[in-house]
């Protein structure tokens, strides 16, 4: 449904799995990427916010935040979240590539970030 572009009846169906397991950090990552389609940005970082705290040290959870943050234009945020991304691929032993992909890529919103605050 999602990816039907029918954000309302997969934020339903979320709904409906979350009623069946309230924990599930996957559900709630999807439900945000399903509010970001229908627009509702606040929702979105609240499910991924939620989710972190049930699972604070997963790389996918922090690598979603960070690009919802930079799609809503909070670059500040969105350099953080990939930030703390890389640091735990890093610490996993996970691909260091991937974990050098997000340092980058953190680099460079941070880089966007201080431009559009010079005159």
């Amino acid at each position: 449904q999602a990816r039907a572009a029918d954000p309302e009846a997969a934020l339903a169906s979320f709904e409906r799995a979350l009623t069946l397991d309230p924990q599930d950090t996957s559900v709630l990552c999807n439900r945000a990427m399903a509010w970001l389609g229908s627009g509702e940005h606040q929702h979105a970082l609240e499910d991924l916010g939620a989710a972190i705290q049930m699972e604070p040290r997963n790389v996918t959870i922090w690598s979603t935040m960070g690009a919802t943050h930079l799609r809503v234009g909070q670059l500040r945020l969105a350099r953080l979240a990939f930030l703390q991304a890389s640091r735990l691929t890093w610490e996993k032993g996970g691909s260091k590539r991937y974990a050098t992909g997000l340092m980058v890529l953190a680099s460079a919103v941070g880089l966007v970030e201080r431009l559009r605050r010079e005159p």
